[in-house]
């Protein structure tokens, strides 16, 4: 909902939208906003005043046997906690889920947590499980990762957008900035905290109670609410703003729990995080944005220091900020500063100090790079760690061991590896293709093919050999960690992604794209669900309607037989079948062409890869009865699209179904008819389908040239265009034997004496189609001239 929306005014006689928050009582609820500096520094000081007996914090309950080693002095924000769920359905289908609990150094929750150590406070996360909380959403999860962080209530929030308005500020973040993160160290924490909680309940205001129930916020905040009263003593709980709202008025009740197929169905881990995951800019749902910019505060840095480096950066990308630059900027900021009531600078206030120095020419010219490179250096390039004990996913460590048992490096260095893998010849060879071949799928960053053969899409399959150039990056790690929902080790999680594309390619009815997914599974070395997939594949060729994937699968299929080799796809007999049934199948929608009106480039691919095929795979039998019928079908539909009609004439003439005279026919026929550019995509489908026709049919160039000669100049225009695409399918010895043969059209008859020179021939050859146009118009121009002049009779004579 976009913040410009409500229009009402705020009723200042209108009821308070929360009460106050209970202070001096056994319980101190502290609202936040994730990953706020300002929140973090209140947040300490309260625990530090109130020296509770437990620190309960929001987040997922079975991590808080991670809360150790995120207070450990090894381990280095950011950080997050990463939680997976296999949510197992009927007929053996599973729905796999993922979520990160990222954490840095300014976050509530750990400043939280570390000075909860420090008073020797019990400490808690209280939040239902990750499983728990997909299971009680009443709306289906998103796919992919997610946040169990997010704010997007902040953006949508209506009197926040109203308030954004009457502030003068351009969003929820903003405003936030300026009313909170701008002057914390100025504010009294319980002062500080009533304001979070309005903040908070403005935007909370517009969720009504089907989206709460919806999203399962009720019943967090009841699984949070029974933590506070299970224990005894002063507690202080942390918690979104989002909760606290009402947290202190909710009936506890305790979470109802998920029962586990198996303990490998969810798991909890900590892993290392990194500013580009984190910053809200790029897609992160919670928190603040520019984490870099907030990382420099919470140091107690300078904006002058991040003023300069950001000007030096500028420069090494041949941008112009020099010194007065520099100083121009910061005193823009403190500029800002004082003009905005801000005790300390906000990240509004230095990007707009940016935008107004460091900008040299137009806003969405200059502007754009220097605003990106700005964005870039506020988020900053850290990477967390965290200390072994805190374990390894069971994933992690699988891709080590087989990283290491396939002679692969498993360490950050600055040069790349180089494999060259000979498919045909070695076992070996063939296992780290695989090992490559399943990172890719499962979208792990690590190796990148540079040549070989793609199996999948049957794109140089003659290569014998894979290059592969690969190296470890902190985000194979993260990537790794983030695919555990899909299973504990590599061929576990290739398998199970695998699978899950297959049942909505299946869904979806698309041939083509289940048996692109049944050669990967081979690529892969996932030959047992192959084979499971090509049984489920056959009823989706049956009843597949599109001309183009049908034909693609038999082309693939084919592939796929005489790849067996190098896939190990050891079933030829079932794969040969199916690739006959695909091509009948084809055969039986080549009629259906005439209905065709985009793509046609592709579908004319599919037509004349579907006539080589049978080539391959018809070892028995005659099938021309199957293959002539729907060609000719196609070639006499006056709806077809001629560049179909032209292709279907050119596979009959390779059967020897037309004759030269009756080709020519055709031909003429096309290219002389009232809309020349249907004689051009006539030709060009029937060059595409059998250029060989302009050696075994001289007679065709013979009424190409005829016809040509006897169009306008307008005509001849129009034509071009789709003539230039059809000899295009010519090799370059094609084309000289082509010229010839039209220059020999040209000059038939012709005597020694006034045939032209070789030289002047030569010569003649060399003019290109702009000197050919050009030419036209002249004497075009010259002949209304003379004309004009009445010296045109002279040459009538």
């Amino acid at each position: 909902m976009s913040p410009t929306a409500p229009k009402a005014e705020l009723d200042p006689d209108a009821p308070p939208l929360v009460r106050a928050l209970p202070w001096d009582q056994r319980v101190t609820y502290l609202p936040i906003r994730h990953h706020s500096p300002a929140c973090a520094f209140h947040v300490a000081a309260v625990i530090r005043e109130v020296r509770p007996d437990h620190v309960l914090v929001e987040g997922p309950r079975d991590a808080t046997a991670l809360i150790a080693h995120l207070l450990d002095s090894r381990t280095e924000n950011p950080v997050a906690i990463y939680t997976t769920y296999i949510e197992r359905r009927k007929n053996d289908a599973a729905r796999h889920h993922g979520a990160y609990y990222p954490v840095c150094d300014y976050s509530p929750e750990l400043a939280a947590f570390r000075t909860g150590a420090e008073v020797g406070a019990q400490l808690a996360f209280v939040d239902l499980t990750y499983p728990e909380m997909v299971v009680a959403e009443k709306v289906e999860p998103d796919d992919g990762v997610r946040s169990l962080q997010h704010e997007r209530y902040l953006q949508r929030s209506q009197r926040l957008a109203q308030s954004c308005r009457r502030l003068n500020v351009r969003d929820a973040d903003d405003l936030w900035d300026h009313l909170f993160e701008a002057r914390y160290h100025g504010m009294e924490s319980r002062s500080f905290f009533d304001g979070v909680l309005t903040y908070c309940a403005m935007g909370r205001s517009d969720y009504d109670e089907s989206m709460i129930a919806a999203e399962a916020h009720d019943v967090r905040e009841a699984a949070m609410k029974h933590a506070v009263d299970s224990v005894e003593g002063k507690v202080v709980i942390v918690t979104g703003g989002f909760h606290t709202v009402v947290l202190p008025d909710v009936v506890g009740r305790e979470p109802r729990r998920v029962r586990l197929s198996n303990d490998a169905d969810a798991s909890t881990t900590l892993m290392r995080y990194n500013f580009e995951q984190l910053d809200a800019l790029n897609g992160y749902a919670s928190g603040m944005r520019s984490p870099e910019f907030y990382q420099r505060g919470w140091e107690g840095g300078s904006v002058v220091a991040l003023v300069v480096e950001l000007a030096r950066q500028i420069r090494s990308n041949g941008g112009h900020s020099g010194t007065a630059d520099v100083i121009a900027a910061t005193t823009q900021v403190e500029n800002l500063r004082r003009f905005r009531g801000h005790q300390s600078p906000t990240r509004e206030d230095f990007i707009d100090a940016v935008r107004s120095v460091f900008v040299k020419g137009a806003m969405d010219v200059e502007g754009v790079a220097v605003l990106a490179q700005t964005q870039k250096f506020l988020t900053g390039t850290r990477t967390g760690a965290v200390p072994p004990e805190a374990g390894r996913p069971p994933i992690v460590q699988d891709f080590e061991r087989e990283a290491t048992r396939l002679g692969l490096r498993t360490e950050s260095t600055a040069e790349t590896g180089e494999k060259v893998l000979d498919l045909y010849r070695s076992t070996r060879h063939r296992d780290i293709s695989r090992f490559f071949y399943r990172l890719r799928l499962i979208e792990v960053p690590y190796g990148t093919l540079s040549r070989g053969p793609d199996f999948v899409n049957a794109v140089e399959t003659e290569r014998l050999q894979e290059v592969w150039r690969y190296s470890w990056e902190p985000a194979t790690e993260s990537a790794l960690i983030e695919k555990a929902k899909y299973g504990a080790t590599l061929v576990e999680a290739a398998a199970a992604k695998l699978v899950e594309e297959f049942d909505d390619v299946i869904a979806a009815g698309v041939s083509s794209d289940a048996v692109r997914l049944i050669a990967e599974a081979y690529r892969c070395g996932l030959h047992e669900h192959g084979q499971r997939m090509l049984d489920r594949a056959k009823p989706i060729i049956a009843h597949d309607s599109s001309f183009a994937s049908v034909a693609t699968s038999c082309s693939l299929l084919t592939m796929l037989r005489f790849a067996c080799e190098p896939l190990e796809a050891h079933n030829e007999d079932v794969v040969y079948t199916m690739a006959q049934q695909a091509w009948f199948r084809a055969a039986y929608l080549v009629p259906t062409l005439a209905g065709v009106q985009d793509s046609e480039a592709t579908h004319l691919d599919a037509l004349c890869g579907w006539r080589q095929d049978e080539d391959r795979i018809a070892a028995d039998g005659d099938w021309r009865d199957a293959r002539v019928t729907p060609l000719r079908q196609l070639l006499d539909d006056s709806q077809a699209s001629p560049v179909f009609r032209g292709a279907a004439c050119g596979l009959l003439f390779g059967d020897d179904e037309l004759s030269v005279e009756e080709l020519a026919q055709l031909v003429s026929g096309f290219i002389g008819g009232s809309d020349v550019t249907v004689g051009g995509r006539f030709v060009q489908g029937l060059m595409r389908a059998s250029r060989s026709i302009c050696f075994r049919a001289p007679g065709v160039l013979q009424e190409i040239n005829q016809r040509l000669q006897e169009m306008s100049d307008g005509d001849f225009t129009s034509v071009l265009p789709h003539l230039r695409l059809a000899f295009s399918e010519l090799t370059p010895r094609e084309t000289d034997a082509v010229a010839q043969s039209v220059s020999d059209l040209l000059t038939e008859g012709e005597d020694a004496e006034t045939a032209p020179s070789p030289a002047i021939a030569a010569r003649s050859l060399e003019f290109t189609e702009s000197d050919a146009l050009l030419g036209s118009r002249v004497e075009a121009a010259v002949s209304q001239w003379l004309t004009r002049d009445d010296f045109g009779r002279l040459f009538d004579e």
